[in-house]
């Protein structure tokens, strides 16, 4: 697998157009490898399909409101057509997760009553599963061609900059709404706008792999713990609609386990937010732009 990262000695609309082609490349290649593990398979290709998505946003504002629309909704969809599949698969690693942090604090009946719950959910057919892949390899191939069409207009970090501003932007604005009141909407919103962050600044991180590593890291960890909160959330609101083989009481411990390990996940992604959007739009722009263009003078050779 290719490396989710723009390079110093190629120009940046070649950079953009390189890298979706390999995403592009991986995700087909894994959602049509019969001799891969489906479930990982489908997780992996998923994967390529948002480093995908968010390398679009990232110059958004120079290809166009149109042509971004008609991308991003074109990959999205076909994603969206394995969703089943992954939920399936993240309620039980939910699960096991939440029976670690808590193994001396278990529910009536033991942590094998949540995981016999979540195990009678629906499981994707086989055939099924083997059929949405490759219908959604087919879609996610046919943008293939389109991404040598994609209006980039000139090279330079100007292909690049309003892209960045927007994100550190929004990211910022939604840590802000998250940590003021932070519904599962707002956390939700939170951990989109940072994990595009994060996407953007691994494709940056040749700017100055010492420090954009780092921040990447950061943005990293702070999406992880938003993500298992997400998931989290998703495994509250299962409990409230399903899982009839649960008590009463088996459900109200549950619900105050969900609560308290939420809290602990919010409060650590919180701190790192305060790292990663210490500084205000412009001054973070600037910043990156600077490590990005002594970088090129450093590989002008």
């Amino acid at each position: 697998m290719s490396a989710f990262r723009l390079k110093a000695r190629e120009s940046e609309a070649a950079g953009i157009r390189r890298v979706a082609h390999e995403r592009i490349e991986d995700a087909v290649g894994r959602l049509r490898d019969r001799s891969a593990d489906p479930a990982k398979a489908v997780h992996e290709a998923r994967k390529d399909v948002k480093k995908l998505r968010s390398t679009l946003r990232l110059v958004r504002p120079v290809i166009g409101d149109s042509v971004y629309r008609r991308e991003n909704e074109r990959f999205r969809d076909a994603a969206r057509a394995l969703s089943d599949a992954r939920d399936t698969q993240v309620r039980a690693q939910t699960t096991e997760a939440l029976g670690e942090r808590f193994a001396d604090d278990p529910p009536p009946g033991g942590w094998a009553a949540l995981r016999a719950a979540v195990a009678g959910g629906e499981q994707t057919a086989s055939g099924e599963l083997g059929r949405l892949r490759e219908q959604a390899a087919a879609e996610i191939e046919r943008g293939d061609e389109e991404v040598e069409r994609w209006p980039l207009g000139d090279d330079g970090f100007e292909l690049l900059r309003p892209g960045l501003d927007r994100a550190y932007a929004r990211g910022r604005k939604s840590f802000r709404a998250a940590r003021a009141e932070p519904t599962d909407e707002a956390l939700h919103e939170f951990r989109k706008r940072s994990k595009d962050l994060w996407y953007h600044l691994r494709l940056l991180r040749t700017g100055w792999p010492q420090v954009l590593e780092a921040t990447a890291e950061q943005a990293h960890r702070l999406t992880d713990r938003l993500g298992d909160d997400h998931d989290l959330a998703v495994l509250g609101a299962d409990l409230e609609r399903g899982f009839e083989s649960l008590t009463a009481g088996q459900r109200q411990h549950l619900r105050g386990l969900l609560e308290r390990r939420r809290r602990e996940l919010q409060g650590q992604a919180f701190g790192y937010a305060e790292r990663l959007f210490a500084e205000k739009p412009k001054q973070f722009v600037r910043r990156i732009e600077a490590y990005w263009e002594a970088e090129k003078l450093l590989n002008a050779v």
